[in-house]
C-alpha cells in the first residue's frame, strides 16, 4: 500500500500598502503567485518595484520574493509652510474688506 502526502504551499497573505491595492486584486498566496502593487490617485510608489512571486526554500519554506512597495503623496505638503500661506492669505483678504 502507497500513502502519498500533498502539502499546499502558501505565502503569508499580502496586504495592501495604505493608499495603495494589490494588483491583481485577487493574487492569492499559492506558491507561484504573482502580486503587484498599484497606487492610488494622488500616490506613487517609493521605489521601483516588479511584482513579488511565492517561491520557496530548498527546505520547502514559502516566502515571497522582493520588497515591500509603499505608496506616498506626490506632492507632501509642509504643514508648516501650509500655515504661514493661510495665515498671509488672511491677513491679505481681511486687510481689503476693511
Amino acid at each position: 500500500m502507497f500513502s502519498f502526502i500533498h502539502a499546499v504551499l502558501r505565502c503569508n497573505p499580502l496586504i495592501a500598502p495604505p493608499n495603495g491595492r494589490l494588483d491583481p486584486p485577487n493574487c492569492g498566496n499559492l506558491f507561484g503567485a504573482k502580486c503587484g502593487v498599484e497606487c492610488l490617485n494622488g500616490y506613487e510608489k517609493e521605489h521601483s518595484s516588479s511584482p513579488r512571486e511565492c517561491e520557496k526554500t530548498e527546505d520547502d519554506l514559502a516566502y515571497w520574493t522582493g520588497e515591500e512597495t509603499n505608496c506616498t503623496g506626490k506632492h507632501p505638503v509642509d504643514m508648516v509652510e501650509l500655515i504661514i500661506v493661510i495665515t498671509t492669505f488672511k491677513l491679505l483678504f481681511i486687510g481689503k474688506i476693511r
